[in-house]
């Protein structure tokens, strides 16, 4: 899918320097592209949500209290 969305973050691109500098749990701000989305039952799309989603900006929030 991705040769027809483009939404694959490449490690050379910009965004994707950021995505790779990120560890798990650090807080993040970001803006995207709705490109499509699978609709199914309120369970289903919280426990297992089908998103296509084009990223534009990304960036770490050091201290997310303060961005509150």
């Amino acid at each position: 899918m991705d040769a027809s969305y483009g939404t694959l973050l490449k490690p050379y691109m910009p965004l994707g320097k950021i995505a790779g500098s990120l560890a798990i749990g650090d807080t993040v701000s970001f803006s995207a592209n709705l490109i499509g989305n699978v609709l199914s039952t309120d369970d289903d799309m919280v426990l297992h949500p089908q998103v296509v989603a084009q990223f534009t900006k990304l960036s770490k929030i050091d201290d997310p209290a303060a961005a509150r």
